[in-house]
């Protein structure tokens, strides 16, 4: 079988679709989700991952908190 290229932008866009929808759904029913990120380190590396993670969070509709 032939290898078949992918596009991770189109993909990546058809799932956020998705999870933004299903969001929606979950909010109009009274549940609001949410994402805790537990830290073991103070690693700048890590508070960057946290920060991209709070940004994709807030996009799509679900609340984030980084518990230390």
């Amino acid at each position: 079988m032939p290898a078949m290229p992918l596009d991770g932008k189109a993909l990546a866009d058809h799932w956020r679709a998705r999870l933004t929808a299903r969001v929606v759904e979950l909010r109009a029913s009274g549940i609001h989700p949410c994402l805790a990120a537990v830290t073991v380190s103070d690693d700048p590396a890590w508070s960057v991952y946290l920060r991209n993670q709070a940004k994709a969070c807030a996009a799509l509709g679900i609340g984030h908190r980084a518990v230390v």
